[in-house]
């Protein structure tokens, strides 16, 4: 989603790259995705067959509210959590 998000639209292969899945494992996520309406995929023809995966406007919300959510838990950290304790 943070990809989507940043770039918007991304092509199959190319999101199957930057992540580093196999093409079934990522059709799965994405299908699970699309079934929620957080993204939209679309067949583009050209010289070879091209699936584009885009953010919808409602994963552009739902993703926005969790990174806020998230920083604000983040936040709430104590730094005296996050040094070294040198065990």
């Amino acid at each position: 989603m943070y990809l989507l998000f940043l770039k918007r639209r991304v092509g199959f292969i190319d999101l199957q790259q930057l992540l580093g899945l196999t093409p079934g494992n990522l059709d799965h996520h994405i299908r699970k995705l699309d079934e929620m309406n957080l993204v939209s995929t679309r067949r583009v023809l050209s010289w070879r067959p091209l699936v584009t995966i885009e953010i919808t406007q409602r994963g552009i919300e739902i993703f926005r509210d969790y990174v806020h959510k998230l920083k604000t838990l983040l936040e709430e950290i104590p730094d005296t959590m996050l040094q070294e304790t040198g065990d």
